[in-house]
């Protein structure tokens, strides 16, 4: 819709594309692949104008025990090592890992069009202009943390990130864009972020937090979330949904109400919810935001992959908070990444999470959850192997990326967030990976550790907190 409202009489633009000041689009449309694709997208405005929002910048090892401190799991991104940043290079001849591709302006443009219409429908009585600016800026903001990633990574000078649109397979929303920015330009090896709300009102956080020391929020506990189907959907793929939406309620406390959508529009509800889309691409299976997003958390599924009630199950814990399994701060110690296999323009696919801002609730690694990668995504070539399980790596690797259902570890990460009591709370991100290192228990006695047992009760299972449920 961008690019046909601007060029209204390109004949491969259909009238449904072209969008008029004050018109609510019927449903979200991009303008499709076609011949020529190149030409069909303009150059983007960049309408990141204003400079991020401040933030205050906390250090969450302060006050810590040193027991604890030499204990912590790895922090912000670094520089590679050399003979990673070399195997690279040497798949980057001359600009070709600083190319802008026809693929990557493709998803920006047509993931910013779905984001637009959908903004549009919520709002209607926005102009379109206020909206696309919106939408641009996110954009601008996502596209800014990867170019920051890069120059930590050290790989800046002969690669550039896809400015797609996307933060690996994930839509990030513009407060955690920013946050994470602030994170990254920070002094502190580790450190978390909080909007600086000083010259406005102080939002409250308590019920929407994912990670106490995160910018990715969270449902409330103990209410239904609500869900519904865009009109792009027909009746055998909205099936497919409920037999995720079902496997998900019978193994946890977590339960879903479907909505019923206005007949006549199908606008997604103006509350925070959970919207089903179909997004037809090859490029995706499905895409989400990672926790919840305001007006509605829509979740692109493109019903063109094997295994697609898995597809959205995977989807669908992104949108309750869960991360990717293989960004684990701790995954060096479960997989290799081959550096010399991946596409330079996606690094981001493998950029570990902070541990100041990530918690693994001492669930062990899992090559087999459904939230690992595909252990070939983000190749340099069609078939090429990224990464590699190290224990038993011909039956663990082609695991990797199944989508045939949750696995145990899959299930306790859901109930570790939402099936606890209040005082079952961790009180630092910590505790994951204290959790995975065997401190909950006191080595001499095998008695629970103090410490623990007033810090980090969720994760080390000291309230018997994965069987609490109804």
């Amino acid at each position: 819709m961008r690019y046909c409202t601007e060029n209204q009489n390109d004949p491969e633009c259909k009238p449904e594309w072209i969008i008029t000041e004050g018109e609510i689009p019927e449903a979200p449309y991009g303008p499709g692949k076609g011949k020529g694709k190149g030409k069909k997208f303009p150059k983007f405005k960049k309408n990141a104008k204003k400079p991020p929002k401040k933030h205050k910048i906390k250090d969450p090892t302060e006050g810590l025990p040193n027991k604890y401190k030499k204990k912590l799991p790895p922090g912000k991104v670094k520089k590679m090592k050399k003979e990673h940043i070399d195997a690279l290079r040497k798949n980057c001849p001359g600009n070709s890992c600083k190319e802008d591709k026809d693929e990557h302006r493709n998803s920006r443009a047509t993931l910013a069009d779905y984001d637009v219409a959908l903004l549009k429908l919520a709002y209607p009585d926005k102009s379109l202009e206020e909206i696309d600016e919106y939408v641009e800026t996110k954009m601008q903001r996502v596209y800014e943390l990867k170019e920051i990633i890069y120059e930590k990574l050290g790989v800046h000078d002969f690669s550039k990130p896809a400015d797609n649109g996307l933060y690996g397979h994930n839509l990030l929303t513009l407060e955690q864009a920013e946050a994470y920015i602030a994170q990254l330009n920070s002094s502190l090896e580790y450190s978390y972020a909080i909007p600086d709300e000083s010259n406005g009102r102080r939002k409250r956080a308590g019920n929407l937090i994912y990670f106490k020391t995160s910018p990715t929020r969270k449902w409330p506990i103990g209410k239904p979330i609500p869900y519904g189907f865009d009109k792009s959907l027909n009746t055998r793929q909205r099936d497919v949904i409920r037999t995720c939406i079902n496997e998900i309620t019978s193994k946890t406390c977590v339960r879903f109400t479907e909505t019923n959508l206005d007949a006549t529009s199908e606008r997604p509800p103006n509350i925070s919810s959970i919207y089903f889309v179909r997004y037809p691409t090859t490029a995706y299976c499905g895409l989400s935001y990672i926790g919840v997003y305001t007006p509605s958390n829509p979740i692109y599924l493109s019903f063109l992959c094997n295994d697609m009630a898995g597809v959205a199950c995977h989807e669908v814990m992104h949108a309750l908070g869960v991360e990717h399994e293989h960004i684990r701060p701790d995954r060096d110690d479960s997989i290799t990444v081959l550096w010399d296999n991946i596409d330079a323009q996606f690094l981001d696919y493998y950029v570990p999470a902070d541990g100041s801002t990530y918690s693994s609730y001492g669930i062990p690694y899992k090559c087999d959850s459904i939230m690992h990668y595909s252990y070939k995504i983000g190749a340099r070539d069609f078939g090429l192997h990224t990464m590699t399980c190290k224990v038993d790596p011909d039956i663990n690797d082609p695991l990797m990326g199944q989508r045939k259902g949750l696995t145990q570890a899959d299930v306790d990460a859901i109930n570790k967030l939402y099936c606890f009591p209040e005082e079952c709370t961790d009180n630092s991100n910590f505790c994951g990976a204290w959790a995975t290192q065997g401190l909950c228990y006191c080595p001499s006695s095998g008695k629970p550790n103090c410490y623990m047992v007033q810090n980090c009760p969720n994760s080390c299972n000291f309230c018997n907190c994965t069987q609490y449920g109804d």
